[in-house]
């Protein structure tokens, strides 16, 4: 590392520990890069932590275990390819194999230690699907199910596919009291009987499944309190509750 290099990286450093310094959450979604930036000098993988930090990129993430930012979300889809239709419909195409998981431009951001959607109602079909599937009897399929799709970072001037701005989306979103875990629906909802899938029909990746521990939350405050301002968001920690349940504020409520 040049000497430039070292001044930058310990100034990534400073920023990141004043940035997370009331937030345990934030600290931890940053801890590879701190820790990397911790000793003497930086490590040799410190840029392609931070490159993971502050640029898109492409995982394989359980579907189960992706929450929400909304609290609620609308019975039909409003925009894109499926503007109209109910969201039991896409349940009813993901069991048909008429639509595969990949193909829905899922996009998820990582925060609190959690993978929250930015796409809901697809999100909300494709854990509908996933649940048909793990409570069908005697079916091979009964288990997590990975799929690949891409992870925006919430940082200044990285846009969706639509062409939102991640962090303004991000604000907005996020309404949700139960910490993403789970989120309701309005309006009327048709169940969709489970349908007997071959599990070559669908292309899924299944992996072992760890059901982690529930941790503090946050409230989430944009910089001087504009919710357009197109930033990096604050914390304050917000503890768990005497159930061990943690607890979340919506911004603005």
């Amino acid at each position: 590392f040049s000497a430039k290099k070292w001044q930058l990286a310990l100034q990534i450093r400073s920023d990141l520990l004043e940035a997370t310094n009331e937030c345990e959450l934030c600290r931890s979604d940053v801890a590879k890069v701190l820790d990397a930036l911790s000793g003497d000098e930086p490590t040799p993988n410190v840029w392609s932590h931070l490159l993971n930090l502050t640029s898109p990129r492409w995982e394989h993430v359980v579907i189960q275990e992706i929450r929400f930012l909304h609290g609620d979300i609308s019975a039909r889809f409003l925009h894109g390819l499926h503007a109209g239709q109910p969201i039991t419909q896409l349940v009813s195409d993901l069991q048909a194999g008429n639509v595969k998981p990949t193909e829905l431009n899922v996009e998820l951001v990582w925060w609190h230690g959690q993978y929250r959607t930015l796409r809901h109602r697809r999100v909300w079909a494709l854990k509908q699907w996933a649940a048909q599937l793990a409570s069908g009897e005697g079916n091979p399929l009964a288990q997590p199910i990975a799929f690949r799709t891409k992870v925006l970072p919430i940082v200044k001037g990285v846009r969706d596919s639509d062409g939102h701005d991640v962090v303004r989306k991000f604000f907005k979103s996020h309404s949700t009291t139960n910490d993403g875990i789970a989120v309701s629906v309005r309006g009327h909802v048709k169940s969709v009987p489970l349908s007997r899938q071959r599990s070559g029909e669908i292309a899924i990746r299944r992996v072992p499944f760890n059901q982690g521990t529930r941790a503090p939350t946050c409230d989430i405050t944009p910089p001087s309190g504009d919710e357009s301002v197109s930033s990096a968001p604050t914390c304050k920690v917000n503890p768990t509750s005497s159930n061990g349940v943690a607890t979340s504020k919506p911004v603005g409520g």
